[in-house]
């Protein structure tokens, strides 16, 4: 099983794992490190069902179905895999939290992020 249909499987009961606290933990660190570093237009690649998503965040994800329950969190998602289709340097921040462990190309997601960034972007990445 792909990473794709894993989270098309799982997507229904996702949010369950932000009730265990070392994970409501890492969430809290991630927005601390969001608040102190991210900035301007935002892309959340591997958003998931969209935790990070608020405003006009735009979120990338290779579910449908996890897309499908971040709606509710943000009306800019993008589902993709590594290829994006966005415009180059059209982002200040990119954020990347626990999806690299799914990636198949990480080099090439990197070229990726580096494209939709604009000069002095940032990458916030775990």
């Amino acid at each position: 099983m792909g990473p794709r249909e894993f989270y098309d499987r799982t997507a229904v009961t996702y949010e369950l794992r932000h009730s265990s606290p070392a994970t409501r933990l890492v969430r809290r660190k991630e927005e601390l490190l969001i608040k102190k570093f991210a900035s301007g237009k935002i892309l959340d690649f591997g958003c998931g069902t969209g935790h990070h998503l608020s405003g006009e965040v735009i979120g990338v994800d290779i579910s449908g179905k996890m897309l499908s329950i971040a709606k509710a969190r943000s009306r800019f998602l993008i589902n993709s895999n590594e290829k994006l289709p966005l415009k180059s340097e059209a982002f200040d921040t990119v954020l990347c939290f626990f999806t690299v462990l799914n990636m198949v190309d990480t080099e090439k997601v990197a070229q990726e992020f580096f494209r939709v960034l604009k000069p002095g972007g940032r990458i916030l990445l775990s």
